[in-house]
């Protein structure tokens, strides 16, 4: 969670929405979080297996550890992934937005 950075709403960037902002804001800024935390693990998957050989399964990022399941085993930190991310050319960055539902 110390690596991610979450930009507050700012009218400067995004146009006032009215009364109703708070609880839309949630839904919107929550899912759109979660597309771009998926989109993070995507990004972040693609070294794993090619790194340690393991299948991507048997593989987890977790407290800033790339580990082997179900042991828990450390196999390499998560700069050292985010690093062969860079190294192969893919940014290190996920974003998403949130399109309202429409009707």
């Amino acid at each position: 969670m110390d690596r991610i950075r979450f930009l507050n709403t700012n009218t400067s960037r995004v146009p006032d929405s009215g009364p109703t902002v708070a609880s839309r804001a949630t839904i919107m800024g929550g899912t759109a979080a979660m597309k771009a935390a998926e989109e993070a693990r995507s990004i972040f998957s693609r070294p794993r297996s090619s790194m340690t050989g393991l299948p991507i399964a048997r593989l987890n990022l977790q407290n800033n550890q790339l580990v082997e399941l179900p042991s828990g085993r450390p196999r390499a930190t998560f700069p050292d992934v985010a690093g062969r991310v860079l190294r192969q050319g893919d940014r290190c960055s996920a974003s998403a937005a949130q399109s309202p539902p429409t009707g």
